[in-house]
C-alpha cells in the first residue's frame, strides 16, 4: 500500500479523539466504537503505532460492569442514607444511630459521611435545611420546579 495521505491520518486521528470525549461524557458504549473504529482505519492506512495507542486506550478503558442502579432518590442518596439523616435531623448521634438500626458505629459513621458528601454539606448541623429543601423528610416537599402544575 502507498503511503497514506495526511487527510486519512487525521480523519482518524479526529476520530480517536471525539471517541474519547464520547466516552469521557457517559457515553461508553458509543466512545469505545468510535475508537474501535479509529484503530482498524489506523491499520488500513498503515499507522502501527497509533493503532497500538488506540488498543491501550481500550485495554484500559473498560465499560464498567453493570452494577447496582444508581438512586433514583433525592440528591442521590440511598433509602439507608434518607433514614440515617432523618435521625441526624433529630439531632440523633452516631452511636444512638449505630445502636437503633444495629449497625456498627462506624458503618454509621461512613453514611453520614457519605450524606455529607452527596448533599455538599459542610457539617451536620447544615443537613436541616438540605433535608427540607430536597424533601427527604416526612412532612416536607421539594420546592416545585417553574411551570410545573400543582
Amino acid at each position: 500500500m502507498e503511503r497514506p495521505g495526511p487527510v486519512a491520518l487525521e480523519h482518524a486521528k479526529a476520530m480517536e479523539v471525539a471517541g474519547v470525549a464520547r466516552y469521557l461524557t457517559r457515553d461508553r458504549d458509543g466512545g469505545r466504537a468510535l475508537v474501535e473504529e479509529a484503530a482498524g482505519r489506523f491499520d488500513a492506512i498503515s499507522a502501527p503505532l497509533r493503532a497500538e495507542h488506540a488498543r491501550l486506550w481500550l485495554s484500559e478503558n473498560q465499560v464498567r460492569r453493570r452494577g447496582r442502579k444508581r438512586s433514583t432518590l433525592p440528591a442521590g442518596l440511598t433509602q439507608r442514607e434518607i433514614e440515617i439523616l432523618a435521625m441526624v435531623v433529630r439531632g440523633r448521634s452516631n452511636q444512638e444511630i449505630a445502636d437503633a438500626l444495629t449497625l456498627s458505629f462506624a458503618t454509621v459513621k461512613t453514611h453520614v459521611e457519605r450524606i455529607l458528601a452527596k448533599t455538599g454539606a459542610g457539617r451536620r448541623s447544615e443537613l436541616a435545611v438540605i433535608a427540607m429543601r430536597l424533601g427527604v423528610l416526612p412532612g416536607s416537599a421539594p420546592p416545585e420546579s417553574p411551570g410545573s402544575d400543582p
